[in-house]
């Protein structure tokens, strides 16, 4: 089960996966927060012949499609000889308890799926922002729910701080937010840097600070340094780190049917249009958003048709940090429209939509 708060990279790492030459047979349910789905676009470019894709979104996998969850893993059995694996990806605000749960109160799921690990993937920059939040009385916060319940944490965009553990120097490394360049010439083996479980020992002291602070919720899952949700994948696949007894001794009722309420105030928005954008419109625009809203906005991401580009353009961020990129060409019978999502606290769909539409050329 693949876990984190909304762009720590969970799609990032599920692409990594899917592309690395594991050998493995793959099978894919993905979860989105919203009415329109992005992720699937984002995922499906990377799939080979030997890997299957069920997309759900029409709410959080924890909440309302947990039938689906269980539909879905039924649906797989029938199919069970084409799979080594199931990939499970939730959306950003999923209580990961729930869906550990339908592998054990389901006799059939239970005895047909064994539940490898909980990976909660960690946005560095912004997870203790995430972890301080005051949420309203009765209402959990997502992000220390998926810190608690992991086996396996990936610290994740630390070039964002930075700071890159797989250098064999302390100087700092090109991020997304500074143009600075890399002086380092060498680097050390990832592996060997995973292998050792205090590798942040060496780390700058914003580092150690929020490792300091994840295992204070969470002290016997393995943190592992990651940069664009790239970590060795004998680090993450075939692990056996569930452990029921564990999770039992710490939350007694965790088999017990339990509810799960999000923050209303937060809300997605989902906005489709057809038609070319003006590149330097739709630009100015998301910069206008983040510049008075990216505080409350804690994930965007979309596809968007550009005038006189063939290629798809995909614009994804995390409150103000935005990156972008080209992820393939429209095909001929390809109707070209505009997809986004945005994620956050206090959103106007109509202000939204209306400032999206100017950008249409």
């Amino acid at each position: 089960v693949i876990t984190g708060f909304l762009g720590s990279g969970k799609t990032t790492f599920l692409n990594y996966i899917l592309s690395a030459s594991h050998g493995k047979r793959i099978a894919v349910i993905e979860n989105e927060f919203g009415e329109i789905g992005i992720d699937d676009s984002l995922v499906k470019h990377k799939f080979k012949e030997n890997e299957e894709i069920f997309e759900m979104n029409n709410g959080c996998i924890c909440c309302t499609v947990r039938g689906d969850l269980i539909r879905i893993l039924n649906k797989m059995l029938q199919h069970r000889s084409k799979f080594d694996y199931v990939l499970i990806e939730s959306t950003g605000l999923a209580d990961p308890a729930p869906i550990a749960q339908t592998f054990f109160v389901n006799p059939l799921i239970g005895w047909t799926f064994r539940l490898d690990s909980i990976i909660t993937i960690v946005d560095s920059k912004h997870i203790i922002q995430h972890l301080d939040e005051i949420k309203p009385e009765g209402v959990e916060n997502e992000s220390i729910e998926q810190v608690a319940f992991a086996d396996i944490i990936l610290l994740n965009k630390l070039d964002l701080l930075n700071y890159n553990p797989f250098l064999t120097t302390s100087s700092n490394v090109t991020s997304t937010t500074s143009s600075t360049s890399s002086n380092v010439t060498s680097t050390t083996s990832s592996t060997s840097i995973i292998n050792n479980d205090n590798w942040f020992e060496q780390a700058p002291e914003q580092v150690k600070l929020i490792v300091k602070r994840l295992k204070s919720i969470n002290c016997n899952a393995k943190i592992l340094p990651s940069i664009q949700s790239n970590v060795p994948l004998d680090q993450v696949l075939n692990q056996r780190a569930f452990d029921l007894d564990r999770i039992l001794e710490q939350e007694p009722e965790f088999l017990a049917d339990q509810t799960h309420q999000h923050d209303n105030s937060i809300s997605s928005i989902g906005i489709e249009l057809e038609g070319d954008m003006d590149l330097d419109k739709i630009s100015i625009f998301l910069q206008q958003l983040l510049a008075t809203k990216g505080v409350d906005i804690f994930r965007f991401k979309g596809i968007i048709a550009i005038k006189d580009e063939n290629e798809k353009f995909v614009f994804h961020g995390v409150h103000m940090i935005i990156n972008s990129e080209k992820i393939g060409n429209w095909q001929p019978n390809e109707k070209r429209k505009t997809k986004a999502i945005f994620i956050g606290r206090n959103l106007n769909r109509e202000e939204l939509t209306t400032e999206m539409k100017k950008c249409i050329v």
